[in-house]
């Protein structure tokens, strides 16, 4: 019972903060990005999105909540950040393919942060050009963003790949298939998990309903 008063003051805490927003924010992407570059970590899209996916890993099992409100796809790389890949697929072309992509990278502002270069394989890469006031990201998300890049950021991004072949919310997810979050609960005590699960589906239901009044 402690627990989940713990839990439930952690997110109401956060939500004070304005720190629960339903909405993807491609500004918290770039935020994240940044750090993430100025710690040495080479931004090719396939090394982003498995940074990404355990910082949002982490980040819920630490503080039960996901960063990036966004969702991951299982592919044979591993998971895949949806909104995330669309926003890097709009500048990767932009850069490459100026201007047939420019109406789609109006609405980018990757841009203004970062150019586009080639890693030692000749993928493209994100180089940064300006540091961003990192002001979308909270206390928490600092913590597990330096605790990623800590333990992981040395790994080749084969590595990290590997990493999250290893990880049971893939291997439990037929391929091409959206990721359910709950899965990366699985082996927390079963107090915890229970609370985190109830808390993640009122997240879903919040999400449905922020839908619907867009429409």
């Amino acid at each position: 019972m402690l627990l989940t008063y713990k839990l439930i003051i952690c997110r109401i805490l956060h939500k004070k903060q304005g720190e629960m927003s339903m909405n993807y924010d491609v500004h918290k992407l770039i935020d994240i990005l940044v750090i993430l570059s100025k710690n040495n970590q080479e931004l090719t899209k396939l090394r982003i999105h498995k940074l990404l996916y355990l910082i949002d890993k982490f980040h819920l099992r630490d503080y039960s909540r996901i960063v990036l409100n966004d969702k991951y796809v299982a592919l044979s790389y591993g998971p895949v950040a949806q909104k995330t890949r669309d926003i890097l697929d709009d500048f990767i072309e932009f850069k490459n393919y100026f201007p047939l992509y420019k109406s789609n990278f109006e609405k980018n502002h990757l841009d203004k942060y970062f150019d586009l270069g080639k890693d030692k394989h000749g993928y493209d890469k994100l180089v940064l050009k300006k540091e961003s006031d990192l002001k979308t990201l909270s206390e928490s998300e600092k913590i597990i963003i330096n605790k990623v890049i800590k333990s992981y950021g040395n790994y080749t991004t084969g590595q990290l790949v590997n990493v999250t072949h290893r990880d049971e919310a893939w291997k439990k997810t037929g391929e091409k298939c959206e990721i359910d979050y709950k899965l990366l609960l699985v082996d927390l005590p079963s107090e915890k998990r229970k609370v985190m699960e109830e808390l993640i589906e009122i997240d879903e239901e919040n999400d449905l309903i922020a839908e619907e009044l867009n429409r």
